[in-house]
């Protein structure tokens, strides 16, 4: 996974920010209690809450992976026959080479260090602006290789993260990632399967996304991303709070035209993701 797949992680954290994609405000009487779907149905206010909730949720996984999809490639910068101190080397020169002029990079045995500077820091591959530092440590312990990413007063385009991610993998292809993120807004917890190819990658797993007066779940499905593309071009997203689950399905087609299917109850409508840089390509 190279640094042309980070706009197709972005893209996915901007996309999700209207899970309800096409929804928009209606006054319902004073209260502006519901919202209108591009069809004209209404959504009631809890699956508008629970869209918005989940939005900024899954907004800050995917801003962490992309920190992660800068420092080593799911497909094949890690070799768990290597040392850790191998691994360690292998991942600075991956982010030396992703990150241009972006911040520092330092290796010292089995840790790589990231400073990105203080804010506004410097900006990513695909506009996006990065500050404050990140720690990659490899351990290998009984055919496993682990790299954990620890992240510290990280600011992504305006947005604060911290926490750690681990990444652990057999065969460098395949990690599975325990998530423990702390944004302005909630914790995030839980586990995502990532599985790296040389053209592509699909994501499958569940985290909690925990606020002070709800939570809720984020569920990723096989949902792929082929490099170099603007958005997902299979699986699905589902977020759930309580009785309440919309899901946003990619199809082969909505890397060159943003068209999704947002499934919100008994209602189902197309919708189109949000713009950002060249994408979608004009001639989607």
């Amino acid at each position: 996974m190279g640094i042309s797949r980070n706009t197709s992680f972005w893209a996915l954290a901007l996309l999700v920010l209207s899970a309800g994609a096409g929804c928009k405000t209606s006054n319902a009487g004073s209260g502006g209690s519901s919202s209108t779907s591009s069809t004209g149905s209404s959504l009631s206010t809890d699956q508008s809450d629970t869209a918005s909730r989940g939005g900024d949720g899954t907004l800050s996984i995917q801003q962490a992976f992309v920190l992660a999809d800068n420092l080593f490639q799911f497909d094949p910068t890690i070799n768990p026959q290597s040392t850790p101190a191998q691994n360690a080397q292998a991942i600075g020169t991956q982010t030396k080479s992703a990150l241009g002029s972006c911040g520092t990079v330092t290796v010292s045995g089995t840790t790589v260090s990231i400073n990105f500077g203080a804010a506004p820091g410097c900006m990513l591959a695909g506009g996006i602006s990065v500050s404050g530092s990140v720690q990659a440590t490899v351990t290998s312990s009984g055919g496993t290789t682990t790299v954990a990413l620890g992240l510290t007063s990280l600011m992504i385009d305006g947005r604060s993260l911290s926490g750690s991610l681990s990444f652990a993998t057999t065969n460098g292809t395949t990690f599975q990632t325990t998530v423990n993120l702390t944004s302005a807004s909630g914790t995030l917890t839980g586990m995502v399967t990532i599985a790296g190819a040389s053209q592509s990658f699909t994501m499958s797993g569940s985290v909690s996304y925990a606020q002070t007066d709800a939570s809720e779940s984020i569920t990723l499905t096989n949902v792929v991303f082929m490099q170099g593309a603007c958005y997902p071009s299979g699986g699905s997203i589902t977020l759930t709070k309580g009785k309440i689950s919309e899901v946003m399905t990619f199809t082969s087609s909505t890397p060159t035209t943003g068209k999704v299917t947002v499934s919100i109850g008994k209602l189902s409508y197309p919708s189109t993701l949000p713009t950002y840089g060249k994408c979608p390509p004009a001639s989607g």
